[in-house]
């Protein structure tokens, strides 16, 4: 079934039976060491999806208000206009492939309309050329499902539970991160080890033209259940600039509803 059909739905040309699972509810913790120490903290909402019989992997996806080193982001302005913009996603549905990719946005035309009503709002309240031309930009991002799609994979968390989730048996591959702004993804050779059946997991992997190394270990709520905590780190070098990222994620609820 193509995308087309499936976004139907949400334009009310052909409806669709769509069922939104239960919530699993994860704390994020992600701290950036650079230059500077930066430390985000948030609340993320990861929802099954089952549209019809399809077989394909959907999700609606939830996010709290971002603690940036434990402010509330409304204390700065450039942070508030950044978090403004990037709420108007929320919620969002996303197919999911079998590597753990964003292939496609189900709602799309739906944060269209959210962003056509709340833009106008954000011109009248952060005044100034620097704060129009970001509020410019990410019009031009999200009219186009394919630049929002780039532009959702910056997002670190997200990234590594649905590699996590979906990494089934494989033992080698080549898995992509955004860890430097406005650049292209730093790619790793990774390996995994251990089983579903014993819970200890494991990907490790090192930088592809670089010094830098990854690794991830997790754990999931049971067998054949959704990720229930991860813990990451990502080394990176790039024309002499170095970053180090911590993750720490756990779901803090503990319903029985299966995300794979």
């Amino acid at each position: 079934m193509s995308l087309f059909s499936v976004r139907k739905m949400f334009t009310g040309k052909a409806a669709r039976k769509v069922t939104v699972h239960a919530p699993r509810i994860y704390t994020v913790m992600l701290t950036y060491k650079g230059s500077a120490t930066t430390q985000l903290k948030f609340n993320m909402e990861i929802c099954r999806m089952t549209v019809d019989d399809d077989r394909n992997h959907y999700f609606q996806i939830s996010r709290s208000a971002v603690r940036v080193n434990d402010e509330e982001t409304a204390d700065y302005i450039a942070a508030d206009l950044a978090a403004q913009c990037g709420n108007v996603l929320y919620p969002l549905q996303v197919q999911i492939g079998q590597d753990g990719n964003m292939t496609g946005i189900l709602n799309h035309a739906t944060i269209l309309q959210r962003w056509q009503d709340k833009k106008e709002r954000l011109k009248q309240y952060f005044t100034g050329p620097d704060a129009h031309s970001y509020i410019d930009a990410t019009s031009d991002t999200l009219a186009e499902e394919g630049n929002l799609i780039s532009a959702i994979r910056h997002d670190l968390f997200l990234a590594a539970f649905f590699h996590v989730q979906f990494a089934g048996n494989r033992t080698g591959f080549r898995v992509p991160y955004h860890l430097f702004p406005f650049e292209i993804p730093v790619m790793y050779e990774a390996t995994q080890t251990g089983n579903r059946m014993t819970n200890n997991l494991r990907q490790s992997g090192r930088q592809e033209n670089g010094r830098g190394t990854m690794d991830i270990q997790y754990a999931f709520h049971r067998i054949h259940g959704p990720v229930q905590s991860l813990q990451a780190q990502w080394d990176a070098d790039r024309q002499e600039k170095y970053l180090q990222i911590s993750l720490t994620a756990n779901c803090v609820n503990s319903d029985d509803h299966s995300i794979n």
